[in-house]
């Protein structure tokens, strides 16, 4: 009895990118240039699968709710998620990147996006156990 031989496995090179993005409505389209920038660095080093930090966008310790639903954005039609999309395309790669959501005039999550060349793929809106850590 023979083994059958597995198809050939061709290797994906993969950049996980870390950006300092940095809260506050202001900064904002630094933080996007910053990930677009990054994007086609790791493309120009031959990755097809990049990903970014979690709220890469936005920043991490927004101080209230509100101040981070004014980050949110409408997924996959927000202006950062556009402008990923974009890069995606212009560079034949794939992106995982975090940005805070807005889903209609109060839902805020924390979401991953997943693109890929040919537009938006899919989303995971992150979840927590609801348990504190001492």
């Amino acid at each position: 009895m023979t083994t059958p031989t597995p198809p050939p496995v061709s290797p994906v090179r993969a950049a996980a990118v870390q950006t300092d993005p940095r809260v506050g409505l202001e900064n904002k389209d630094a933080n996007l240039a910053e990930t677009l920038a990054r994007i086609a660095e790791a493309a120009a080093e031959g990755a097809r699968l990049i990903v970014l930090p979690e709220l890469a966008s936005t920043g991490y310790a927004f101080e209230t709710r509100d101040e981070a639903y004014a980050h949110a954005e409408p997924v996959p039609d927000g202006p950062t998620c556009r402008a990923w999309i974009d890069a995606a395309r212009d560079h034949d790669v794939y992106l995982v990147a975090g940005l805070a959501e807005a889903d209609g005039p109060v839902a805020l999550h924390d979401t991953a996006v997943l693109i890929g060349p040919d537009g938006f793929i899919g989303r995971y809106r992150k979840t927590t156990s609801g348990t504190a850590r001492s």
